[in-house]
């Protein structure tokens, strides 16, 4: 990675210290997760500067993420296999997991192994939990809570009493700052996470989906049906007739998700191919043309313009960042 997409504070050495990274580019935060075995595919889809904040702690079979997010990215993800993800808002922003809204008074609880639609829009603050199912079934056992959520098939949302998420909300935010640690923060935060689940305290919410999980639907075919052909004109109604909506359906499932419209999401996911494969070492060879006729574009002037304006600078530049690494 570039010094100029990725800076890494690091660590002082201390054990139960966050580690922070800072991203300005969604292909570069696709490349860390895949480093660390998570699986992602975001797409920046507003024109803008990007920072994308990864705040990350490990403590006993235990670990903690926050992504804090400056600009709309969405895209699909798969949770970690063998772990429940849980996750909850923290400071701000209304996430949303294939259709779940993440929301002040609510987790999300996400089975092992889960394909799922992300959004998180300017301002999310989100952590994520994710603990081996037999820890928390350990944890459930020891305050007789019931075990049923452990059965969750893709995704459920759980409603919170404020009593009990936001003494676990504030210990989140302490562990990933670097304000609490200890030699028990496994058992303390798992018997805190389980009191919050306990079924006198939240309670889950049947297809708590927002209102929109028919658009979600329409959206998420559409973005299938985009990502696929890229390379290849793609006209509104034949995107409609994938989708079985009508124009004025899909441009309000988009403004839902997205607050844009089908074709600017169609080029920003034509701008964020081109940047991956500019970034990506193997394609220095191919000229700059090349590589955005291999994503749609045609007109290389205008080409140019809408790169700069979605990522604040020239698809020369990010080439030279890449050539400047290989030397």
């Amino acid at each position: 990675m570039t010094t100029n997409n990725s800076t890494d504070s690091g660590t002082n050495g201390q054990d139960n210290l966050p580690h922070i990274e800072q991203f300005r580019a969604v292909e570069i935060l696709n490349d860390f997760y895949a480093a660390n075995g998570w699986m992602s595919d975001y797409v920046q889809v507003k024109p803008g500067q990007l920072t994308i904040e990864i705040s990350s702690l490990a403590f006993g079979d235990i670990m903690l993420g926050r992504e804090k997010v400056d600009q709309l990215v969405v895209g699909s993800a798969q949770s970690a296999d063998a772990m429940f993800s849980i996750l909850m808002s923290l400071n701000g922003g209304e996430p949303r997991v294939s259709g779940h809204k993440i929301s002040k008074d609510n987790l999300l609880i996400i089975a092992p192994g889960t394909d799922m639609d992300i959004a998180m829009d300017a301002g999310t603050d989100v952590a994520t939990i994710a603990i081996p199912i037999d820890t928390l079934g350990k944890y459930f056992t020891a305050i007789g809570n019931d075990d049923s959520l452990l059965e969750t098939q893709d995704i459920a949302s759980l409603q919170v009493h404020n009593g009990h998420i936001e003494p676990l909300r504030r210990l989140t935010r302490d562990l990933l700052s670097g304000r609490s640690v200890g030699n028990a923060l496994d058992s303390t935060f798992a018997s805190r996470l389980a009191q919050a689940m306990v079924p006198e305290h939240a309670r889950t919410v049947v297809g708590d989906r927002y209102r929109g999980l028919s658009r979600h639907r329409i959206v998420e075919r559409a973005r299938e049906y985009i990502h696929e052909h890229l390379a290849e004109p793609i006209l509104i109604p034949e995107l409609c007739s994938c989708c079985g909506a009508s124009l004025r359906t899909l441009e309000r499932a988009f403004k839902s998700d997205f607050g844009t419209t089908p074709n600017r999401y169609i080029l920003a996911a034509r701008l964020n191919a081109v940047r991956h494969d500019l970034l990506n070492a193997d394609n220095v060879s191919f000229p700059i043309a090349k590589v955005a006729m291999w994503n749609g574009f045609t007109h290389m002037g205008r080409f140019a313009k809408e790169y700069k304006k979605q990522f604040g600078l020239l698809p020369s530049a990010d080439r030279e960042l890449v050539q400047k690494k290989k030397h």
